[in-house]
């Protein structure tokens, strides 16, 4: 029968910490990227935006000037009517939306 050699305390808490870290480092950014798209929503004109959802994110390089953007896909509630859609947020600031509501 082999033994197996047990993990060290200090190796234990060295991985504890980095999965404490590494939550906090996805729940900081998750938020920071809802409320990025949240603002965006408002400045496109769509009000009472609840229960918002970003289901990702991708970076995409315009073709026209190569410059780089990010695509948001969002689901959101505008009153009692559900939205959804893809926000694009360009690399100067500009805002689209192409974002469909429906009951």
């Amino acid at each position: 029968m082999t033994s197996v050699r047990r993990l060290p305390k200090r190796t234990k808490i060295y991985f504890l910490i980095i999965v404490i870290l590494g939550i906090i480092y996805y729940l900081f950014s998750s938020g920071l990227k809802d409320e990025v798209v949240k603002q965006g929503l408002e400045k496109l004109g769509h009000k009472n935006i609840s229960k918002l959802i970003v289901y990702g994110s991708k970076s995409v390089v315009d073709k026209i000037s190569d410059r780089k953007g990010s695509l948001y896909t969002v689901k959101f509630l505008q009153g009692s009517e559900e939205c959804r859609g893809n926000m694009l947020i360009k690399h100067d600031g500009k805002l689209e939306d192409f974002v469909k509501c429906g009951k």
